[in-house]
């Protein structure tokens, strides 16, 4: 009989973890908690495409998935693009375009910071000194100054992640630097056929799919992880527990002894929940991907799926994302505020006008680590924790690390191939993105001129 996994969450991740473990030929039984058992509501709604150097996939998963489409990345602009202000700039940003960006006012306060920044960066070289980059923040000011930062950056920041000095710089180099050459793996499959690949696989396993089912408890033995106990139900699933949940909802599920061996280096690990609407639009003739730096703006970013690979039909709708905590009362209104939200940011600022069709809202707790990435020591003193009592992180929520798809299959098959090496390889992969930023001499014409 196949070996079992258990794997528990809340969101997207949970289920391709337990469909990549059907595909190893593990008997599977995922439990996916309120409110993603709203997944399969809104299926259509596109998962993100990946990084520039994703991990490649075993042909075999791959295959059992659907198969994967590898695009690659020639150019750095990628179809990404800024907005602020109501002026939008094309990815990658170089000095000129961020100061572009805001208020002629600001031009002399904008170049000094620009100025500092590049002779701090020059005379480092001159005298042999190095800055240790670690924090968004650090990144930012390092390459466009701090005048940049306090207008534009920390205002995103703040929105989408958390603190600015709690996320790594890799972060900021990712999504405001100029990705390198290089290829993206994404689903060969329609998002809605893809999450139903995914279905077919774990009820194939000889386990089961639990829908509405939260996590109650884990159940140790020896002091090791062996199964969970769900709400509802009284004989708990046994199995390698693959955990697709923060490490506070770890903590709560574990008894009082593991829980405080555990607390003080995962304790302070957070995530925010996401939201998604899909809004029908007149033209979507716009960037791919659009970071939103307005701070008036609740969105972080405007998606354009038509643009994404078998996402074609979706064309004429854009997708607006949102991060926010739970302690924030917009995470509570319902799918009808959140549409009209979009619908009004949209129009105010002048990307798209809104047509009448069903407007989508997708729901995803716990889905945008907050916290610092793996840089930090405590990062990997909680993969290490996790590992002495039998349990394993996986998807976003659960390696602490907003990775993608292909990531998150290969982090799933790293652990249950017990795989230490590649585990390690796979979690720190996103720590260091291959990125490029384009530095050039910015003069006062740069911000003058239009």
């Amino acid at each position: 009989m196949a070996s079992l996994v258990l794997v528990v969450g809340a969101g997207p991740d949970a289920l391709l973890a337990a469909a990549v473990a059907s595909a190893m030929g593990f008997r599977v039984n995922c439990a996916l908690a309120e409110p993603y058992a709203a997944a399969l509501r809104n299926p259509d709604i596109p998962r993100d495409l990946g990084h520039v150097g994703d991990v490649p996939i075993d042909p075999a998963i791959a295959k059992a998935l659907g198969g994967f489409v590898k695009l690659q990345h020639d150019s750095p602009t990628s179809g990404r693009a800024v907005f602020h202000n109501g002026r939008l700039r094309p990815l990658p940003l170089r000095p000129r375009d961020l100061c572009r960006l805001l208020e002629p006012s600001l031009a002399a306060q904008v170049l000094w910071g620009l100025t500092r920044a590049r002779l701090a960066d020059e005379l480092g070289d001159l005298l042999g000194t190095w800055r240790e980059i670690r924090s968004y923040r650090d990144w930012v000011c390092t390459q466009f100054g701090e005048p940049i930062f306090d207008l534009l950056h920390s205002h995103y920041c703040a929105r989408r992640w958390g603190s600015p000095f709690d996320m790594s710089a890799s972060v900021a180099r990712l999504h405001h630097g100029c990705p390198s050459s290089g290829t993206l793996l994404t689903p060969r499959l329609p998002p809605r056929d893809f999450l139903k690949r995914q279905v077919e696989l774990v009820e194939a396993s000889g386990g089961g799919l639990y829908l509405n089912s939260p996590l109650r408890s884990f159940l140790l033995e020896d002091g090791q992880v062996v199964g969970a106990y769900l709400v509802g139900r009284t004989e708990p699933l046994l199995g390698r527990v693959l955990a697709a949940i923060p490490p506070a909802a770890v903590l709560k599920a574990l008894d009082p002894t593991a829980a405080k061996a555990l607390g003080a280096d995962v304790g302070h690990l957070k995530a925010r929940h996401s939201v998604q609407v899909m809004v029908p639009v007149k033209s979507d003739h716009l960037p791919r991907e659009i970071h939103l730096m307005d701070p008036g703006i609740p969105f972080f970013r405007i998606l354009r799926p038509a643009a994404l690979p078998a996402c074609g039909q979706l064309a004429g709708c854009l997708v607006l994302h949102a991060n926010i905590d739970e302690a924030d009362p917009l995470w509570t209104e319902d799918d009808q505020h959140w549409g009209e939200l979009a619908r009004q940011s949209l129009a105010d600022s002048g990307l798209a006008v809104p047509t009448g069709g069903n407007t989508r809202v997708n729901r995803l707790r716990n889905h945008e680590a907050q916290w610092t990435m793996g840089w930090h020591p405590t990062w990997m003193k909680a993969t290490e924790t996790y590992q002495e009592i039998g349990l394993a992180g996986t998807g976003r929520s659960g390696s602490f690390a907003p990775i993608s798809p292909s990531r998150e299959i290969a982090l799933t098959v790293s652990v249950l191939s017990e795989d230490i090496v590649g585990l390690r390889d796979t979690y720190r992969s996103h720590v260091d993105p291959p990125t490029a930023t384009e530095r050039r001499s910015v003069s006062i014409m740069d911000i003058v001129v239009a």
